[in-house]
C-alpha cells in the first residue's frame, strides 16, 4: 500500500511502483461518514459550551461529559472502520496482484 504523498515510490524499498486501484470497502464510507459527525459535534460541543452561541442552544439538552463521551466514541470507532477498511483493500489488492502473476 502507498500513500498519495510517495507519487509513485514504495513505501518499503522507496523504489518504483505501479499503483493498483482498489475500491473502498463499506468501512471506509462508514469511517468517513463518522469523522464528519465527529466534526459536527466538535462543532456543536464548542459553539455551546465554550462560546455560548445562540443557534446552539438546543445542544444543551446533551451534557458536556455526554458530549465528550460521543465525540471520543465516534473518533474511536471511526479509528476501528479504517482499520477494517485497510485490511479489506489490502485482501483485494493482494489478489488482484496473484492474479496477475498466475496469468503471466
Amino acid at each position: 500500500m502507498k500513500n498519495w504523498y510517495f507519487r509513485g515510490k514504495c513505501e518499503d524499498c522507496d523504489g518504483e511502483c505501479i499503483t493498483i486501484q482498489v475500491k473502498r470497502s463499506v468501512f471506509g464510507l462508514l469511517m468517513y461518514i463518522l469523522d464528519a459527525l465527529a466534526i459536527v459535534f466538535i462543532i456543536l460541543h464548542l459553539a455551546y459550551y465554550q462560546f455560548a452561541v445562540d443557534w446552539a442552544s438546543f445542544y444543551s439538552v446533551v451534557p458536556s461529559s455526554a458530549s465528550v463521551a460521543i465525540i471520543f466514541g465516534l473518533i474511536f470507532t471511526s479509528f476501528i472502520c479504517a482499520f477494517l477498511d485497510n485490511n479489506q483493500t489490502m485482501k483485494k489488492a493482494a489478489e488482484q496482484v496473484n492474479k496477475g502473476i498466475s496469468k503471466s
